[in-house]
């Protein structure tokens, strides 16, 4: 969503800055810094549970190693 990009405008340009991210990876990012699990992660996005869980695993190959295991050191 909108606002959510709005309060993490850094983080959002931050992972930008590391990757080619669209909107909805970046909100992925972002759920799962927050410690949000795959369910959350998946209704705020819209998808299913396995469509996420099939866009962390390209985010993983997006996503320098470092980056990646910050962001999702938590799910």
């Amino acid at each position: 969503s909108v606002a959510l990009d709005e309060c993490f405008i850094q983080v959002n340009v931050n992972l930008r800055g590391e990757a080619r991210l669209t909107n909805d990876d970046v909100r992925c990012c972002l759920l799962s810094m927050l410690g949000c699990p795959l369910s959350v992660v998946a209704a705020c996005l819209g998808s299913s549970p396995e469509a996420v869980q099939t866009r962390k695993s390209r985010l993983k190959d997006k996503l320098p190693r470092d980056v990646f295991e910050m962001v999702f050191a938590k799910s």
